[in-house]
C-alpha cells in the first residue's frame, strides 16, 4: 500500500474537529451515482449505474470542484468502473456487454478492450498495463498496452474496486465476502482485511493507508497499513444528513477518491457527490535511510534529497496519475536540491532509481 520501505513513511493525521461531510451536488438526473476518479486537474468522474433500474445506466458525468456538473460521455451500457491514464485519458469498464472504453480528454470515445465478463474496477500500474476486477467471474484480468489480456489472479466473491501501489501491488476490494485482498505482482494473494456485515465497494490510497466505502451500512472504513481498520465516516444510518464525519449519514455509497492536493475526499452515492475536507497529512520520519528529504511537507519552493553516501542514478517526479514532470540524472552527488516553485499544491510520487546497488526507491512529496 505506497509503501515505501527504504525511508519515508507518510501517514495520515485525521483532524476530526474540524472534518464534516458536506453535499457538492445533488442533482437527480443521477440514477446511481457508482465508480468514481479524480483527474490531475481536480475534475470528478463518475458513473451512472442504474438506468431504467435494469444496471443499464450509460452516462458518465464530470463534476468540477465546485459543483458544476456536465454530462462528460454516454452510450456505454453500465457504465461502473472508471481509472485514469498517465496521459490523461478516461477509461471505463462497462458492465453489460465485458467492455472497457477509453475516451480521450476531449470525449472522443473507443472499445479499448472487450470480453471482460462483468466488469467493475480498473487500475493502471507502473508499466501501463491495465487491470479489470471481473465481477461475476471471480477474476483480475491484466490487459497489457499491446492489448493482449490474460487472467492475472482467480479473487472469488465478487471483485469489486482496485487500486495498485508504487511497487505494483494490487489491493482488491470484495463485495460478498468483505475482504480486501493483496495480490503481488507475481501473483500471491493474501487476506489484507475482513470486515463482516458490509459490502465493500470502491477503495482509495491515502498515504500508507486505505479508505473503502460499505455500502450496506453505509459507512467509509480506514484501514492502516498493518490490516487494523476503524470507520472513517458515517453513522452507519441510511440517509444523506451533513456535518460530523461520525454523525453524519450516507446512502448506499460506493465510488471514493481523493482530491490531488490530497485535501478532500469525494465520496459517491445515488444521487449525490459528498465531501470531506481538511485532510491533513504528517510525515512519520522514523523508517528513513539511505538519504533524507526536508521540508516534507513542502511550506518553500524548494525540496532538498541529501544522500548518506555519494549517490548515482536517476532522479524521477510523477504527478498522482504517473505524468512524468521531472527527470535529472545524478553523478557521484551527495545531494539534490528540486525547484518546486511552479509546481502547484499537491500530491507528487517519486522514484530514484540507484546505478550502483541497482535498487529503485519510491516515495511521496506533498507540496502545501
Amino acid at each position: 500500500m505506497r509503501k515505501f520501505n527504504l525511508f519515508i513513511v507518510l501517514l495520515i493525521s485525521f483532524n476530526t474537529f474540524s472534518q464534516n461531510v458536506d453535499t457538492l451536488v445533488n442533482n437527480s438526473t443521477f440514477t446511481m451515482n457508482h465508480g468514481c476518479v479524480i483527474g490531475d486537474d481536480g475534475s470528478i468522474y463518475s458513473t451512472d449505474l442504474l438506468g431504467n433500474g435494469s444496471f443499464n445506466g450509460d452516462n458518465i458525468y464530470k463534476t468540477l470542484p465546485d459543483g458544476t456538473t456536465t454530462l462528460f460521455a454516454s452510450g456505454i451500457s453500465g457504465a461502473s468502473g472508471l481509472a485514469i491514464d498517465s496521459s490523461g485519458n478516461l477509461y471505463v469498464s462497462e458492465l453489460n456487454f465485458g467492455r472497457v472504453w477509453k475516451i480521450l480528454p476531449d470525449g472522443t470515445a473507443s472499445i479499448y478492450t472487450s470480453g471482460m465478463g462483468v466488469p467493475a474496477g480498473l487500475a493502471f500500474d507502473s508499466q501501463g498495463n491495465l487491470f479489470v476486477a471481473s465481477f461475476q467471474n471471480d477474476l483480475i484480468i491484466k490487459v497489457e498496452p499491446n492489448g493482449n489480456a490474460s487472467i492475472f489472479a482467480n479473487t472469488p466473491d465478487e471483485p469489486v474496486g482496485i487500486i495498485i501501489d508504487e511497487n505494483d501491488n494490487l489491493y482488491v476490494s470484495h463485495e460478498s465476502s468483505h475482504v480486501i485482498n493483496k495480490i503481488t505482482p507475481n501473483g500471491i494473494q493474501t487476506e489484507f482485511v475482513n470486515i463482516p456485515n458490509t459490502k465493500f465497494q470502491y477503495l482509495t490510497f491515502f498515504g500508507d493507508d486505505i479508505l473503502v466505502t460499505g455500502s450496506i451500512d453505509h459507512k467509509i472504513y480506514h484501514i492502516t497499513s498493518d490490516g487494523t481498520y476503524t470507520v472513517f465516516a458515517g453513522s452507519g444510518v441510511q440517509g444523506n444528513m451533513d456535518g460530523d464525519i461520525n454523525l453524519a449519514s450516507f446512502d448506499n455509497p460506493t465510488g471514493i477518491g481523493i482530491s490531488p492536493d490530497g485535501l478532500t475526499l469525494y465520496i459517491v452515492e445515488l444521487n449525490r457527490i459528498r465531501t470531506i475536507d481538511n485532510l491533513n497529512l504528517s510525515i512519520d520520519n522514523s523508517k528513513k535511510e539511505l538519504f533524507k528529504i526536508f521540508p516534507n511537507p513542502i511550506n518553500e519552493n524548494y525540496v532538498q534529497i541529501n544522500f548518506d553516501n555519494t549517490f548515482d542514478g536517476v532522479f524521477k517526479l510523477f504527478s498522482v496519475t504517473g505524468q512524468e514532470l521531472i527527470k535529472i540524472e545524478l553523478s557521484n552527488e551527495t545531494n539534490l536540491k528540486l525547484d518546486f516553485a511552479n509546481l502547484s499544491s499537491g500530491i507528487f510520487f517519486y522514484k530514484l532509481q540507484g546505478f550502483k546497488d541497482n535498487n529503485t526507491y519510491t516515495g511521496k512529496l506533498i507540496k502545501q
